[in-house]
């Protein structure tokens, strides 16, 4: 598959990324319009003057000006999910306009209004006109139905119809991860980790779990060790005796058992565990907890019960009562995402904050060599899978508008907006945000989502896990939380991309099935944490492995299995 794009481009890039270490909140998407708006930020817009392009872009208005303008269409898009932004139409901000002076494309977008897929099923079922564009959920059954029904048109097809150059911005691997089993390519997808170009990142890691201590206690106890398991057994119970907090130790993911941040998922890497997927030495693929590591993780925390150190009201703890837990400083430690403390009380990202990462405890039995810890980049997919339609009406302008919200070009103006509006470059080439775009970040999201047009999920839809990797790395320079969690991680960095295709389920009686395993399983965990004795724990233990082989688990791991020889045999790795 070719693969290269220009080099001038790619510099552009990494200038204009820069500008996300200001912008934290961007990750999760906004949108904005650049026409006449009530709000107060909407009189800053009038003083901002027009984009002005660094000679050393290959991107910029006034190369666009030297090339005859593209032709103007019209595309349509469906998007089967509710809206989240909400008075705006394509040329309300000025992303949008950009882009259709760049493609020359229009889009007219129409969402779903609810979550449960009806609208899109009966539009596909009525035989009505369909739109140019379907964007789905990729992990749900949707994808399944819009391909065996004959409504997707074939990318790899129409890209060497009309437009080759789609192979020169298609994500390293799309093709082979994403590929139907009749060989054809049908979507492109979001937050898709190209692992080729993860090599021209400064940080090419990203963690899905941190540990955590309450450092001003653990430093007034004498920082006892607390290298291994067994040693934070014993740290906790120092810690229950000397301070008595609510909260000994916290599971920030403890409703959802599947989740790499609950706490057992997170002590059964400790443990030398792997993924949720866990492939097993002869090639078959099952779900984890049915691993000795994960029973070890369970046993673990059920003994941290035992000792008094887990407290049962961990399950029932509402995301408010968590702020006030930390804003009093009633936990001394936590497994989970960093986020959920470091944003849940005021101070809680400055350098001195009371809760700072630790070294991760790896159970002295374990060589810290077999520890791995997935990385984020290694995903397949975000949310969004974006189609062509069989019966689109421009098949080769809409190809061509995907290529080139693939490329660098169109990943920058989806991710960082316009230069000159939402940055600029200072003398050294450093982008610098924008007094505009600072003013719009200080205030409501949605009004950032409305007035400046950035990440509005309205059309930015194929943002990669590359173009946020060169943003996100930065922040290690301004956010010392950031690297602290990155230092005690990067050691265990695990690729494990196979395991995640082996969990990718589209059939819609699979994944009904194991929704309802998941479900048990998470249902089981208080059981497991809190049985009150060995022969109770197992009774527990042995009860979830039953009911989900009653409920179908094993016809389940039979397609997690053939997932993954299916992708291990294309050469997925």
């Amino acid at each position: 598959m070719k693969k290269g794009l220009k080099q001038k481009n790619r510099i552009r890039v990494i200038g204009i990324l820069l500008l996300a270490v200001f912008s934290l909140a961007l990750l999760f998407g906004c949108t904005a319009p650049a026409g006449e708006s009530s709000s107060a930020l909407a009189s800053s817009a009038e003083d901002v003057s027009q984009p002005v392009e660094s000679e050393d872009t290959q991107v910029s208005s006034e190369g666009s000006e030297e090339t005859d303008a593209p032709e103007p269409v019209t595309l349509t898009a469906f998007i089967d999910s509710p809206s989240v932004v909400d008075d705006w139409e394509w040329g309300d901000d000025y992303i949008s306009q950009e882009i259709t002076k760049r493609t020359g494309v229009t889009l007219e977008v129409t969402n779903a209004t609810t979550e449960d897929h009806q609208e899109l099923a009966v539009m596909l079922a009525s035989g009505e006109e369909l739109p140019d564009f379907i964007l789905v959920n990729p992990t749900q059954s949707m994808p399944h139905m819009i391909i065996s029904q004959g409504f997707a048109a074939p990318l790899n097809e129409l890209a060497d119809q009309y437009y080759p150059e789609f192979w020169d911005v298609l994500p390293t691997d799309m093709d082979t991860v994403h590929n139907w089993r009749d060989g054809n390519l049908y979507y492109v997808v979001s937050g898709f980790g190209d692992a080729e170009r993860m090599d021209e990142l400064k940080e090419p890691f990203s963690p899905f779990f941190s540990f955590m201590m309450n450092m001003d206690m653990y430093e007034e106890m004498g920082s006892p060790p607390a290298a291994t398991l067994e040693e934070l057994r014993e740290v906790l119970k120092t810690a229950k005796e000397t301070y008595d907090p609510d909260f000994t130790i916290f599971d920030g993911q403890i409703k959802r058992a599947e989740a790499d941040a609950n706490m057992a998922q997170a002590i059964n890497r400790m443990m030398g565990g792997t993924d949720i997927y866990s492939i097993q030495e002869d090639g078959s693929v099952r779900l984890n907890f049915q691993d000795e590591s994960y029973y070890k993780a369970l046993k673990y925390i059920n003994s941290l019960y035992m000792d008094g150190t887990f407290n049962p009201e961990n399950f029932t703890v509402t995301s408010e009562q968590l702020k006030q837990i930390l804003a009093d400083q009633e936990m001394f430690s936590y497994f989970g995402h960093n986020w959920q403390i470091l944003s849940g009380y005021e101070g809680g990202f400055s350098e001195d904050a009371p809760y700072r990462h630790a070294d991760y405890p790896i159970s002295a039995d374990v060589d810290p060599e077999d520890v791995k810890m997935k990385n984020n980049y290694s995903s397949v997919s975000g949310n969004d899978a974006l189609f062509i339609t069989e019966s689109s009406k421009h098949p080769d302008r809409a190809i061509q508008y995907i290529s080139f919200l693939l490329s660098d070009e169109g990943q920058i103006l989806q991710r960082e907006g316009v230069e000159g509006l939402t940055y600029t470059l200072d003398e050294d080439g450093t982008p610098r945000p924008t007094e505009l775009r600072l003013e719009y970040e200080a205030g409501p999201v949605e009004i950032l989502r409305q007035e400046l047009g950035m990440n509005n999920p309205k059309f930015v839809w194929l943002t990669s896990n590359w173009i946020l990797g060169l943003a996100r790395h930065l922040r290690i320079e301004n956010e010392p939380y950031y690297a602290a969690q990155l230092d005690t991680a990067r050691p265990y960095d695990s690729w494990e991309r196979l395991n995640i295709l082996a969990g990718t389920i589209t059939d819609s009686d699979l994944l009904a099935i194991r929704t309802q395993i998941f479900d048990l399983w998470s249902n089981a965990l208080p059981n497991l944490y809190l049985a009150k004795s060995d022969a109770e724990f197992e009774d527990a233990y042995n009860k979830l492995i039953a009911d989900a082989k009653t409920l179908g688990l094993e016809e389940l791991e039979k397609a997690f299995t053939d997932n993954y020889k299916l992708y291990y045999d294309r050469g997925v790795r």
